[in-house]
């Protein structure tokens, strides 16, 4: 089962084809400990970050690298919902077509702090560390668009590789939609 939620996210950036973000979005396919599927619908999350793009400016490639706080939100089923926070940092080598540019990379995401977890109305906070494994990691891809002189828009997917999950039996990989909005400064 994978579900898509959709996230806000801005983030500041520095580069000649600099972006600055405005959303993200999140997957996660997941199974409970008995093994079955979960539906879950996507939530609003949030996040910030910095992104740089290196290229000179008569060169169509160039490489991007970023760091980003992402809030988590995989989804709800039923009367239950979390979200965690996490770090994430992409590499991407990219080639601009004239006003498109597409991506090709890694990721890899760091989760801390608490996972919030709200069941029936009944919000618990517990350490990742007891519920996720704090290490995600993946190949990343993008297609970008210059609107208007400095003005882009990029779609972004990331595809989580490892199992979150320390329950046995359960399954949590995030993937994740990023939709950027940006302009070069």
């Amino acid at each position: 089962m994978v579900v898509f939620s959709i996230a806000f996210t801005p983030s500041l950036v520095f580069a000649d084809a600099a972006i600055l973000g405005v959303a993200t979005g999140a997957q996660q396919k997941t199974k409970d400990s008995s093994g079955a599927s979960v539906n879950t619908d996507g939530l609003l999350g949030y996040g910030v970050g910095v992104l740089k793009e290196f290229r000179s400016k008569a060169a169509p490639v160039g490489y991007e690298f970023g760091v980003f706080y992402l809030q988590r939100k995989p989804g709800r089923y039923g009367s239950y919902s979390e979200s965690s926070n996490w770090i994430s940092v992409p590499f991407l080598a990219r080639r601009h077509f004239g006003r498109f540019s597409g991506g090709l990379g890694a990721y890899v995401a760091h989760g801390y702090g608490n996972v919030t977890t709200e069941r029936g109305g009944v919000k618990t906070v517990a350490p990742l560390s007891e519920t996720l494994n704090d290490l995600d990691f993946g190949p990343q891809f993008g297609f970008g668009f210059k609107i208007y002189k400095d003005v882009w828009v990029e779609l972004r997917y990331s595809y989580g590789i490892p199992n979150l999950a320390k329950t046995a039996g359960g399954e949590v990989r995030f993937r994740q939609l990023d939709f950027l909005l940006g302009f070069k400064l």
